[in-house]
């Protein structure tokens, strides 16, 4: 059995602590997300701030890949800072996943709003197209 100490649990807690801030990071962009999407605005650079976010909370997580394998093979218990962490890091991750929901939600609704306006859009366009080709054709 591997010997577990305080400063093992520290290590472990400080990882855990710092994924559910980056958690926590996230669901305030996602939040940002819906009303991008509502409004019909581009939200890229929202898009591209959650997704570094996750890449640093996969970073963390892999960082403290060896303190969990060593807390594993200790059979230690989680002390209450510990226990905290880990129900943080639980919530915060559930509460991201469901405002990603309620984006994705949110996105499938402008889309289907604007659907109809890029139909005609096209539709003029291509007409425009057929018109200036028809009209090229009997100016020769």
């Amino acid at each position: 059995m591997s010997s577990w100490n305080a400063d093992d649990e520290l290590l472990l807690c400080e990882s855990l602590e710092e994924q559910a801030e980056c958690y926590a990071e996230g669901i305030r962009i996602v939040q940002g997300l819906e009303g991008q999407f509502a409004s019909g605005a581009c939200p890229d650079v929202m898009l591209s701030e959650l997704q570094g976010i996750l890449h640093r909370t996969a970073r963390i997580e892999d960082d403290g890949r060896r303190v969990r394998q060593q807390w594993n093979r200790a059979h230690a218990q989680a002390g209450p800072r510990l226990r905290k962490a880990t129900a943080t890091l639980r919530q915060t991750l559930e509460q991201l996943m469901e405002k990603v929901r309620e984006a994705e939600q949110a996105a499938a609704t402008a889309k289907d709003r604007l659907a109809p306006q890029l139909t005609a859009q096209a539709r003029g366009a291509q007409m425009r197209r057929a018109y200036a080709t028809a009209s090229g054709q009997r100016q020769s």
